[in-house]
């Protein structure tokens, strides 16, 4: 009965890990921008691999959605799949999540070290850089709405990225931990074989 219940606790554990590891806010390469403002009118395109802000954007600028409500608030990380492109020159971008009520977050994410290959950056989701101008207040989590994706609007630096995905996501188990586990899950089936070699006897 406890190797039973041990087994159990683990295929329980492991598909916790899978079903907490990430909320998708938007994937790019199914669905773009349902708006842009000031220099991003029409230089976002659309792609098989995501959205591409280019052409005459700059950091005075951005665009967003609005969302069915999403549920933010088990997860540790907002994190975006992202890549630069040719011409760009902002330091940063900011990334902003928004709840009924003018309640609006915002996440500044550095440039530096992000290459011409989709990569994946994060920043907490706990500790918002700033609230959005002229909101009421940070982003209730628990009640996300919408998201919009802006430059920093410090200069009129050419800005020049591609996005594939927006994601809220939880910290996971590191490898070590996942070995850890499958260790645990051997010596449980060990432990469940001699036991059957015992009935038998």
């Amino acid at each position: 009965m406890k190797t039973h219940t041990l087994i159990l606790g683990l295929v329980a554990c492991f598909t916790g890990v899978a079903a907490h590891a990430q909320v998708l806010i938007r994937d790019f390469t199914v669905a773009g921008l349902d708006f842009t403002y000031v220099s991003w009118d029409g230089q976002v395109t659309q792609t098989l691999t995501g959205i591409e802000i280019s052409g005459t954007a700059t950091a005075s600028g951005g665009g967003g959605a609005g969302i069915a409500a999403l549920n933010l608030s088990g997860q540790d990380f907002l994190t975006a799949l992202v890549k630069t492109l040719p011409g760009n020159t902002v330091p940063s971008f900011n990334l902003l999540l928004s709840s009924p009520g003018n309640f609006v977050s915002g996440y500044s994410i550095g440039t530096a070290g992000i290459g011409t290959e989709y990569q994946s950056v994060s920043v907490s989701l706990l500790a918002p850089t700033f609230v959005g101008f002229g909101a009421a207040g940070p982003a209730d989590l628990a009640n996300i709405t919408g998201f919009q994706i802006q430059g920093s609007f410090a200069n009129a630096d050419a800005l020049a990225l591609g996005f594939a995905r927006l994601e809220a996501t939880s910290a996971v188990p590191e490898p070590a931990s996942y070995a850890t586990l499958a260790a645990v899950g051997a010596l449980a089936m060990t432990a469940c074989s001699r036991r059957r070699v015992r009935s038998a006897a």
